[in-house]
């Protein structure tokens, strides 16, 4: 996640705390993983027919709770398609081995040698420095809140990163792919977290390049499943800076108070997206399929494919902000599939609250969904993302039983207030703060839940995806935030999905 968007959240999170109402919160106990209402009380025979699930076509509705406090509305039309039998299976994460680990670089260096990640050097450094110290591109957002403690402890951060840099590039160490003690890169202080560095001396990570003998070598990074250092498998293949659309739907969902340079700096991500790849969408994706075939990755389906656009030349945190040539080519994203569903990775959480008291079933996944995402030009592959690699274990059941839409629709509904009212403030709700929610995205897919007596391991259910932009008033002034969020609801029982 970005530091915009680290930023917004913080924002968003401290103005809610402080204005956030409260109703009285029914006394039920909090339930994770727990077998009442869950899958193993609702498994069916398999059948050749639909399920009913009474999915209006054009969802329009109004939901109001607590006297107006929180008000759903919806005008979307739903493409959901008809639904047969949902399996249950049991995963695992997996552990690569060093040999497995070994495979997967060398199909991707393709016979170049790999050199452990070198330091950045002061002049890059400082360059990216600049970049943010004025507030240029992507940091334009950072402006209005400059003299805020965390700005300013950013900013000293980079001065002394900077005085720490080398002046000069090091001599490549060459390597051989196996697990070694996780890596930190400047990026990943700079952020202040990673998903391929964790803070052990376990050895779990890796984090190389490979000589292709470019200015901006491409990036093998590695983690793997470690429950201390409380990290997952993933591993990623990356060359210079590519992004999709999804990326910059997010960073053009703003309002209208981001400054011009940011907004001129979106317009022009998406001016260097909107060129014509020069490699079909049907030659993209079957490029990717071979990928699969290649390193014998099973059970994943094709869900989704998206433009892309980027360059080999530049690494910039500022994400495509500097004067480089940039191609276009597809962005294609592969899930586990079951039945005639596919995976869903949930990555974000969806409101703000204490979620210790919410009074109703919450499930809390180890891992989340296993994905694969690849980038894709008529030069090749420029990404391969692998997140949450995981092992298929045994079936819990060939069919289950899921909820009808208008109780799913109130497990939505009730679960937005609780978690609202999760923070004590029944004296701001007698004073008018309202919250409305509208509803801008639905999709029916699989993802992660607590596998029932088994803590390590977790069971691939079906689950309603609710994404939703949020506005409040308050004493007459009308508020929305930037940024849409997502809520996870267990298509069988309603249960509330977040990740650890």
């Amino acid at each position: 996640m970005n530091r915009r968007i680290i930023i917004t959240m913080c924002i968003t999170s401290f103005i809610l705390t402080n204005l956030t109402a409260c109703v009285k919160t029914p006394e039920e106990k909090i339930v994770t993983g727990k077998k009442k209402g869950s899958v193993n009380e609702n498994i069916i025979p398999t059948s050749k027919n639909p399920k009913e699930l009474d999915i209006p076509e054009h969802w329009t509705d109004t939901i109001e709770k607590s006297d107006g406090f929180v008000t759903i509305h919806a005008d979307y039309e739903m493409n959901i398609p008809e639904i047969y039998n949902t399996p249950v299976y049991t995963y695992e994460m997996k552990k690569l081995s060093n040999q497995e680990l070994q495979r997967l670089c060398d199909y991707f260096s393709e016979g170049n040698q790999i050199y452990r990640y070198p330091k950045m050097i002061k002049n890059e450094l400082k360059k990216e420095q600049e970049k943010i110290e004025n507030f240029q591109g992507r940091w334009a957002n950072f402006e209005v809140i400059a003299s805020a403690p965390n700005v300013q402890n950013m900013f000293k951060q980079l001065d002394e990163m900077v005085a720490q840099a080398p002046d000069k590039k090091e001599t490549p160490q060459y390597v051989t792919a196996k697990w070694e003690t996780p890596y930190q890169t400047e990026r990943d202080k700079f952020d202040g977290q990673s998903d391929f560095y964790y803070d052990t001396k376990d050895k779990i990570g890796l984090s190389v390049r490979v000589d292709k003998g470019r200015n901006v070598d491409p990036v093998i990074r590695a983690v793997n499943y470690d429950t201390k250092a409380g990290s997952v498998t993933r591993f990623q293949y990356q060359e210079g800076t590519y992004i999709d659309e999804r990326t910059i739907e997010r960073l053009d969902a703003g309002s209208e108070e981001d400054p011009p340079e940011y907004k001129s700096w979106v317009e022009k991500l998406k001016n260097k997206i909107s060129g014509e790849p020069e490699i079909t969408e049907d030659e993209a994706q079957k490029k990717a399929e071979q990928v699969l075939k290649d390193l014998d990755i099973i059970g994943m389906k094709l869900q989704e494919c998206v433009r892309a656009t980027g360059s080999t030349e530049t690494e910039s945190w500022g994400m495509l902000d500097e004067e480089c040539e940039a191609e276009a080519g597809y962005s294609i994203y592969f899930y586990r599939t079951e039945g005639n569903l596919t995976g869903y990775e949930t990555t974000y959480s969806g409101v703000y609250g204490d979620g210790s008291k919410i009074p109703e079933t919450v499930y809390a996944p180890k891992f989340g969904t296993e994905s694969i995402q690849m980038i894709i030009t008529k030069n090749g592959i420029k990404k391969f993302r692998w997140n949450n690699i995981s092992v298929k274990k045994e079936k819990i059941a060939g069919n289950t039983k899921l909820l009808p839409f208008n109780k799913i629709k109130e497990k939505l509904a009730q679960h937005i207030l609780y978690m609202q009212i999760s923070d004590d403030g029944e004296q701001t709700k007698k004073e008018g703060l309202k919250f409305t929610y509208e509803i801008r995205d639905v999709k029916l897919r699989l993802g992660n839940i607590s596998a029932y007596e088994d803590p390590k391991s977790v069971w691939l259910v079906p689950v309603w995806v609710f994404e939703m932009d949020r506005s409040w008033e308050y004493k007459e002034q009308v508020n929305k935030e930037s940024l849409p969020f997502e809520v996870t609801l267990n298509a069988i029982d309603g249960g509330y999905i977040e990740i650890e």
